[in-house]
């Protein structure tokens, strides 16, 4: 599915999870000029794509992979391409993180619109 230049609210997805639910996985889903506001948390958990997007320094989180959270939304094979995060923390390993970190475009004007994934 393919999103473009909406506003999403990560606490409406929230709420359609109920206790007893698996985790919540966003999946195979395409998002362009998008605005995510938080609070949240996006769990990057392989095949994202994250391309010149912007966002805090301290929006990003070095989590183990090897290991469940509680709490964040799961992210699988989804592009994030020129969105803005607002409030909203981004979670995937140490080596993602320093891509992200590394690439991004900041409210500074410094970065740069180089492509990253999480393998």
């Amino acid at each position: 599915m393919a999103h473009k230049g909406e506003e999403i609210r990560l606490w409406y997805w929230s709420q359609e999870w109920q206790p007893g639910d698996p985790a919540m996985l966003l999946q195979g889903q395409d998002f362009d000029g998008c605005t995510f506001i938080g609070p949240g948390i996006l769990m990057f958990i392989g095949g994202v794509r994250f391309v010149a997007n912007r966002l805090d320094r301290d929006a990003l989180w070095v989590v183990d992979r090897d290991r469940g959270y509680q709490g964040a939304i799961a992210v699988r094979n989804c592009t994030f391409t020129g969105c803005t995060f607002i409030n909203v923390g981004l979670a995937t390993d140490e080596a993602f993180v320093r891509e992200i970190d590394a690439t991004q475009v900041r409210s500074s004007g410094a970065g740069s619109a180089t492509p990253t994934a999480a393998e």
